[in-house]
């Protein structure tokens, strides 16, 4: 689902694709819930969206999605997994390409038999492409299929536009005005409101905290979240506002003393708005999931990190940063660097479009199209 619902993935592939199309001649086939095809251009990318009627883990079921990838020629197909239906048309109708790249993100842990399948269909897919690109070491190490695919896997960690967080992107009076409006000390959540994310957790949390939480997103539990908040006795001390613009969201990370990432489950592969919070130079609370999560803000250095799950070191880790002014400066500075040095989207398109060269190094226009979930 591409530029329609985006949470980490999507955004992720949608900022690739843009940063790729200045360089490169880049297609989009992508899912859709709901009949039909639907053929359009994005942002100057040619996107083709297959419909089904039914749907399986969320995932559009779609016959026309394998038909009009096994109808793609390009030189590379670039698949963003999981998306079961691209595993199975590329090993029952595979397009006719040059080479095969696919970009690893996460396992499929809410729907275990779902997973189980595609896991199955994942082996010949790996044995047949030519490169996997994970975005953090973290996985190669910890996903099996990854492990044993070792020699395949090029890590290309995930990237933001910095610019977008730039000091001279937000302003003072903004940033004051939002402390006054919900209260300071500060503490911040951003994501979807779906159920890796932790949010009850941090609720839970923040009920012994001196502090108040701005959570940002939105998502199929945000009233039972309002709910929790309300039976918590919480009160003023929790304020959701929604998805906010790229704008509203760089000031409320300028705004905040700390940033809070309490994700319990490893659906939770990266976590990019840890990234945009290390370059508005905040320290970062994460837990120590066995995916990128915790390799990007990193345990007493750009920030603490907790176990999944554990409300009292959740309450231990944030109180400590709030009570402390010089570490949460000296971790967020530390963030900042970290975040420049390795985490801008800039970055991200170089290395991927490096890859793609040398897969073709013999062809003179490379001609990409990305299957995405």
């Amino acid at each position: 689902m591409f530029y329609s619902e985006l949470g980490g993935v999507e955004r992720a592939v949608m900022n690739l694709v843009d940063g790729l199309k200045s360089n490169h001649n880049v297609d989009v086939l992508c899912s859709k819930h709901g009949r039909g095809v639907q053929i359009e251009t994005v942002n100057g990318v040619p996107v083709t969206r297959a419909g089904g009627p039914l749907s399986i883990a969320g995932r559009p079921l779609s016959r026309s999605f394998i038909h009009h990838l096994a109808g793609t020629k390009a030189d590379i197909v670039h698949y963003h997994l999981p998306c079961p239906l691209a595993t199975l048309g590329h090993l029952t109708l595979r397009p006719d390409a040059k080479a095969t790249v696919a970009t690893w993100y996460h396992e499929m842990q809410r729907y275990p038999v779902v997973n189980a399948a595609q896991l199955v269909m994942l082996w010949p897919l790996f044995k047949d492409i030519d490169a996997i690109i994970v975005p953090s070491p973290a996985m190669i190490d910890n996903v099996p299929i990854l492990a044993q695919n070792r020699e395949k896997c090029q890590v290309i960690p995930l990237g933001i536009d910095e610019s977008l967080f730039a000091s001279d992107a937000v302003n003072e009076v903004t940033i004051q005005n939002l402390r006054q409006r919900y209260g300071a000390p500060l503490v911040l959540f951003v994501g979807r409101l779906v159920y890796y994310k932790g949010c009850d957790v941090l609720l839970k949390a923040m009920k012994k905290i001196d502090a108040n939480l701005v959570i940002v997103g939105e998502g199929p539990l945000e009233g039972e979240l309002k709910h929790l908040a309300e039976n918590l006795g919480l009160g003023g001390k929790v304020h959701f506002v929604g998805r906010v613009s790229d704008v509203e969201l760089a000031h409320f990370y300028r705004a905040c003393d700390v940033f809070v990432l309490p994700s319990t489950q490893k659906t939770e592969c990266y976590g990019l708005v840890q990234v945009e919070a290390m370059l508005s130079g905040v320290p970062v609370v994460n837990t120590s999931l066995p995916t990128g999560v915790p390799w990007i803000s990193q345990d007493q250095y750009t920030g603490l990190t907790v176990p999944p799950g554990d409300v009292d070191e959740l309450i231990r880790a944030i109180s400590r940063l709030l009570s402390d002014r010089a570490l949460r400066i000296a971790l967020g500075q530390a963030g900042q660097k970290r975040a420049l040095e390795n985490f801008t989207l800039r970055q991200q398109i170089a290395a991927t479009s490096q890859l793609y060269t040398n897969i073709l190094s013999r062809l003179q226009e490379p001609v990409l199209t990305s299957a995405i979930s």
